[in-house]
């Protein structure tokens, strides 16, 4: 089975994301800390920016995270792509469009 870490402070985000992935077959797990994270553990890793811990995870592993937030957190949105992430998106477009149509290679 494929796993998905999530980063993220904010309870509906991790249960809307664990519920759509979990109809995908998907396991997703909810990170607590990044003190001891291993990103082997996990396939890919959802990086919600307004976690303070988003920068930790994308500084050591950010070719393996999307990572997605507010429309307005540029600010955000520049210093994930300055450390390596790629995959960046606003969180209408992460919602409506990245979620429902997700699949791990």
């Amino acid at each position: 089975m494929k796993i998905v870490g999530i980063v993220s402070n904010d309870l509906m985000t991790k249960n809307r994301i664990i519920e759509e992935l979990g109809k995908k077959k998907i396991e997703a797990v909810a990170l607590h800390s990044t003190i001891n994270f291993d990103p082997e553990t996990f396939d890919l890793v959802l990086v919600d920016l307004n976690s303070p811990q988003a920068f930790v995870v994308l500084a050591r592993h950010a070719s393996k995270c999307i990572a997605f937030g507010g429309a307005n957190d540029l600010q955000n949105f520049k210093k994930a792509k300055s450390l390596g992430c790629d995959k960046i998106y606003k969180n209408g477009e992460f919602f409506k469009k990245i979620l429902p149509g997700f699949k791990l290679n």
